[in-house]
């Protein structure tokens, strides 16, 4: 049991459940899931376990027993409520089960601020020429979809084919709303579906509706820094990307906003002896924010996906040393936990805080290198910081489309948005694969920013370069890589990727139109299995792309009407290859060299 659901248990056996949300460790799960976690003496859990044991074990009666209600039933993760009063007893009565904690939602990937990129990509230019991406079907998951049925009373919006069951009350909740308004901007004839899905059950459970509803393109603003992967390839949500891959699906995702005071990364280093993490050479960071800001705190370490290397997560007092304790989140690893802490903090005056990461007392510890990474969100800075290795899950999957971001008035010149995430990611790879416009106007906020607002413009102009060409998913996002405008001297870099989207259209209108009988691309193939090779010579985590939760039919392309352009010109610069890239973090001296990156072709992200 993870170490926030026993916090929330102990104080129901103590009488009053309710006290644990007040709990630093346990507060980040409540503000992530933005809904109750507690409905009386029932407590809402994510359970994972063996696929093959709960398609076989977890039946009806098993669960009656134990008063356990699902809510979403993935392949491998369950979120459901239970009696508190049960929790404890759940490692005998659930076969199979692996870890049961408080559901750890994703986050909207907004940036601190709150669509001109229909021009600056060349959208608009194809709209004129009757190109608009009839026949594509995108799919924009989020959990903010305040004013959504407003935005399709006045036109922001076509009429829905799927829409979300959730839509927040909280008038400030409009992040999904902005973005499936940015992916009708690109693509106002594509059939747009709007889905609640914001925990890996959810997201789990949502793929064979994207599967039999045909969905070609999935847009996808939100993500964890923490909690499944260390950015290395593997991981639960590299698993599910692969999985809509090989139905043909998509996955557009937004890079991240850690690169500017939001992350650092780095080894194990402790070279006084006391414990405590070295960062940057002094055994603490500093924290900066505004009196009454609400800050989350994330400590992660390479050790995916159970651990017994047993770390825990300090705020401290500035200005004196050793750490005079704040708030903490020291749940034990010992053998069965993701190797994850995390706690909130709010700030009682402006000024600075310590943040301090130490080996629990009675642990032994960390042995050879060890990478460990901290991050923040919210209106904070923290000092040390890297931009290096900051795209998060999914984006730094290699089945993803990562997105950067650009302002929308730098856009021909950059640079970066200074918050978009850069890679590499752990095991070497280059991210992210385009950048797209951000700080973009919508109806429902006049500067919608971060690498949210960029990924909508990706999967907008993916579902109309299907319509113009008449082909797959897949070429679709190979065209706009390889049309892209290159934005430095070395393409991929792991600040743009190729470069800036561009739809490659002629300025003074239509290239010639694309024939109906299209061949189809010569990277349609099967997905294969693949998997990473770690530096030390074990093997990575093998994710079986081919596999399938459901029997569904693959999607089809779309076959949009004979007036559709033509692909237009080549960038300057082809995509090269890089293979086995180092990680180089900040002035941590820490080179890791995992795997290959192999960018000679496309990301293999929607086999056909």
């Amino acid at each position: 049991m993870a170490g926030p659901l026993r916090t929330v248990v102990h104080a129901w056996e103590r009488g009053d459940p309710n006290a644990a949300l007040a709990d630093p460790a346990v507060r980040p799960f409540a503000r992530r899931w933005r809904r109750p976690l507690l409905d009386g003496d029932r407590v809402l859990v994510e359970l994972h376990g063996h696929a093959a044991t709960i398609a076989a074990g977890w039946n009806d009666r098993t669960l009656a027993a134990l008063g356990v209600q699902p809510v979403a039933r993935g392949w491998d993760a369950w979120l459901a409520w239970m009696p508190l009063g049960s929790v404890l007893h759940l490692d005998r009565a659930l076969p199979g089960l692996q870890a049961v904690g408080l559901p750890w939602a994703r986050r909207p990937l907004a940036g601190p601020h709150t669509t001109q990129g229909v021009a600056l990509t060349g959208a608009d230019r194809l709209h004129g020429c009757g190109t608009t991406g009839a026949g594509a079907r995108v799919a924009v998951l989020d959990d903010a979809w305040h004013g959504l049925g407003t935005a399709v009373q006045t036109g922001e919006l076509q009429e829905l084919s799927g829409k979300a069951p959730y839509q927040s009350p909280d008038p400030d909740e409009v992040h999904g709303t902005a973005c499936a308004e940015i992916v009708a901007d690109l693509a106002p004839q594509a059939e747009l579906y709007a889905w609640s899905a914001v925990t890996l059950p959810e997201l789990q459970a949502l793929l064979p509706k994207l599967v039999s509803t045909g969905v070609h393109v999935v847009s996808d603003s939100s993500g964890w820094t923490t909690g499944y992967s260390f950015a290395d390839g593997t991981g639960k949500p590299c698993e599910l990307v692969a999985k809509a891959a090989s139905h043909g699906i998509a996955w557009v995702a937004a890079a991240g906003n850690e690169a500017d005071h939001a992350l650092w990364l780095g080894p194990w280093l402790d070279q006084d002896g006391d414990g405590w993490l070295d960062f940057d050479g002094s055994n603490r960071a500093t924290l900066f924010a505004q009196k009454d800001s609400y800050v989350g705190v994330e400590l992660d370490w390479d050790a995916y996906p159970k651990t017994a290397i047993d770390l825990d997560l300090y705020v401290c007092t500035a200005g004196t040393w050793p750490c005079a304790k704040l708030a903490v989140s020291n749940a034990t690893q010992d053998g069965g936990q993701a190797p994850q802490e995390v706690l909130d903090y709010v700030f009682a005056k402006s000024g600075a805080v310590y943040v301090g990461v130490r080996v629990k007392p009675e642990a032994a510890a960390p042995k050879g290198k060890l990478g460990v990474r901290v991050a923040i969100t919210g209106s904070a800075s923290l000092n040390p910081w890297v931009k290096a290795g900051t795209v998060i899950d999914p984006a730094q999957c290699p089945d993803a489309i990562a997105v950067g971001a650009i302002a929308w008035d730098d856009y021909q010149t950059g640079p970066a948005a200074s918050y978009s995430s850069r890679g590499p990611t752990w095991d070497g790879r280059t991210k992210p694969d385009l950048a797209a416009p951000t700080a973009v106007q919508t109806s429902v906020l006049d500067a919608f920013e971060g690498t949210s607002a960029a990924c909508p413009h990706v999967a907008g102009a993916i579902a109309l370069q299907m319509s113009r060409a008449q082909t797959t998913p897949s070429a679709a996002a190979a065209f706009l890589i390889d049309h892209a405008i290159a934005m430095g001297s070395t393409v991929p870099d792991n600040t743009f990727g190729a470069g800036r989207l561009d739809l490659a259209v002629a300025p003074r209108g239509c290239a010639q139109p694309a024939r109906a009988d299209a061949a189809p691309p010569t990277d349609a193939e099967p997905a294969e299995v693949r998997g990473t090779a770690r530096g030390d010579g074990s093997p990575g985590l093998a994710l079986d792309a081919a596999a399938s939760p459901t029997d569904g039919p693959p999607a089809t392309a779309p076959r949009p009407p004979a007036t559709a352009c033509a692909t237009g010109r080549r960038s300057d610069t082809s995509m090269a290859c890089l293979a086995g890239l180092a990680l180089a973090v900040g002035g941590a001296g820490l080179r890791r060299w995992r795997g290959r990156a192999d960018n000679c072709r496309a990301p293999s992200v929607a086999r056909a």
